[in-house]
């Protein structure tokens, strides 16, 4: 049983006036995607996710996937400051697979509607900043998930990131800690987020946040990367061309 209360700390953040300096949308542009994956990789880097010396942004098919989407939050001079991306379940699979692939079948084995939350990157300027942008990018996908039906959000989490998870999203871990392979085998386990009861469940200055801002049905729907920008990144992170054009997954 977890305590699902905000600490003080957590409310004071929640009610800093940072939160209002930051604007989520989705990236639209090539260029955007491009400085939102740059970011990717050096924090990736920065935390020995990835190899230091390796390619200079972090991407995978999946992102580029009809029903994938990435979110960047700006501040108010209109910089990037931060990325996180919802990855719908397709016919590639999501990068859990990877590792927890038995528990995310189980799940599917329920017709429940899944998506990733992956590639997630902040400027670390403050921490007080860093966590306002990630509580922008969370709503703004939270509410996109619903938007979309999704059942379920997916996430592989640091178990020493669990507890912060818990107390704030009421996520319920699904996989026990194992080596994670995208991450060069640093720990993780699998979580999982009910979009139809996470609302109801944590605190009610929590929700009241995620849910009294409502975003309109345009800033939504927008078009998804096209396939000459998917296969621009695939060459950019080094994958093989010849898995690129599968009809099968750019139609799932």
């Amino acid at each position: 049983m977890h305590d699902h209360q905000l600490t003080p700390l957590g409310r004071r953040l929640l009610h800093s006036p940072l939160l209002r300096e930051f604007c989520p949308r989705f990236a639209r542009t090539r260029a955007e995607r491009e400085q939102a994956l740059r970011l990717v990789q050096a924090n990736y880097a920065a935390a020995g996710l990835v190899p230091k010396r390796g390619r200079d942004l972090v991407y995978y098919r999946p992102l580029g996937l009809p029903q994938s989407r990435m979110a960047i939050a700006e501040d108010t001079a209109g910089r990037l400051i931060g990325t996180l991306s919802l990855v719908e379940d397709n016919a590639l699979g999501l990068k859990l697979d990877h590792t927890y692939h038995r528990e995310v079948a189980a799940l599917r084995a329920q017709d429940r509607r899944l998506a990733e939350l992956t590639c997630l990157a902040i400027r670390h300027e403050t921490l007080r900043a860093a966590t306002a942008v990630f509580f922008t990018l969370t709503r703004f996908l939270f509410q996109y998930a619903a938007w979309r039906r999704i059942d379920d959000l997916l996430m592989a989490i640091h178990p020493r990131h669990l507890a912060f998870y818990q107390r704030f999203f009421h996520v319920t871990q699904f996989g026990p800690r194992r080596s994670y392979e995208d991450v060069q085998g640093h720990p993780a386990v699998a979580c999982r987020i009910n979009v139809h009861t996470v609302t109801r469940d944590v605190d009610p200055e929590l929700r009241q946040y995620y849910c009294h801002k409502h975003y309109s049905p345009s800033e939504f729907d927008v078009p998804a990367m096209s396939r000459h920008d998917h296969i621009y990144f695939c060459r950019r992170a080094g994958l093989r061309l010849f898995d690129v054009d599968s009809s099968e997954a750019r139609s799932a």
